[in-house]
């Protein structure tokens, strides 16, 4: 049960809203399907006029399977295409509330599994509303199950099969692109949000699974997750390369900035300047682009600027 009266008389009232006007919605909007979600919950899906997708990597296959106009809210992590810019947020997506995700009367809401806090699945599923909770996998068959399960859930399977055939396409590039890399590069993968909050990626992280399989070694392999690390760590472990996505490059002054970190200068990628610079949602998003994630990143990492086009 919910605490308060007000979020009670909300709920009521957004629910009979719902219902008012699902016949018309449903109407529109293609065959009922039923899905299986990442929780073993049995999802029927009717009505996908009104989407609020949660995630950024969730939201961008909802969009590359032709659901963009669908879509009447996301979460901040969702900036993949640029058109979700126009659309309202609730927030970060690991800190969602129930009745802001409510508020925009969805038909279906689509979110990841690593979203939080826990407690929102219950409360939205008790509202009646499909709720479509999507696996984070960070590997390849789990970038596929991903958009398998959505162009389901979407009645998109023939679209569905062309992103995978997309993505199997450009992992073979960048295999190709592998097949001239010499030497594997010790490389670490900063998270960045301001000089004093460095996470590097270790262990159990997306950007863990596509260093090894890009041919170079994870320095921070030994970390278990996300963790912050100090200037006698990041020179220990004295990394060829630093992998950055683009806004946290940009949260600490570009590149001049990153230089005046502690720790940076000192090691071979900082005296070399040499630093990958990708998306963020692109490098960790294990998406439909994980396939030219792949491709950016054996380029930064083995060819460098000067072989970008290669």
């Amino acid at each position: 049960m919910f605490k308060s009266v007000n979020t009670t008389s909300l709920l009521l009232a957004l629910l009979l809203l719902c219902l008012s006007m699902g016949p018309k919605l449903r109407a529109e909007t293609g065959d009922a399907v039923t899905v299986v979600d990442a929780d073993g919950h049995k999802v029927e899906i009717a009505d996908r006029s009104r989407i609020v997708s949660l995630g950024g990597p969730v939201t961008e296959i909802v969009c590359a399977l032709g659901y963009a106009d669908n879509i009447v809210a996301t979460d901040i992590s969702s900036t993949w295409p640029e058109s979700l810019e126009k659309l309202p947020k609730v927030g970060y997506w690991r800190a969602l509330a129930t009745e802001g995700i409510l508020s925009f009367n969805p038909t279906l809401i689509i979110i990841s599994d690593l979203a939080g806090p826990e407690y929102i699945f219950d409360q939205l599923r008790a509202t009646g509303i499909p709720v479509l909770r999507v696996p984070e996998e960070f590997d390849i068959p789990g970038a596929k199950h991903k958009i398998t399960l959505l162009a389901a859930a979407l009645n998109r399977k023939t679209r569905g099969d062309a992103l995978i055939s997309t993505l199997d396409r450009d992992l073979a590039h960048a295999r190709e692109l592998l097949k001239d890399a010499t030497t594997r590069q010790k490389a670490l993968m900063l998270y960045l949000r301001g000089a004093k909050v460095l996470n590097a990626g270790g262990a159990n992280t997306p950007i863990d699974f596509m260093l090894n399989w890009c041919m170079a070694d994870n320095v921070a392999h030994d970390i278990d997750g996300w963790k912050p690390v100090g200037a006698e760590a990041i020179i220990g472990r004295s990394p060829d390369v630093l992998v950055l996505t683009t806004s946290g490059l940009a949260s600490v002054g570009g590149a001049e900035g990153l230089l005046n970190i502690p720790g940076i200068a000192q090691t071979p990628a900082g005296q070399n300047a040499n630093f990958v610079v990708m998306d963020d949602l692109l490098l960790l998003g294990f998406g439909p682009r994980l396939g030219k994630a792949m491709i950016e990143l054996v380029r930064g990492l083995h060819y460098g600027d000067a072989e970008a086009d290669r």
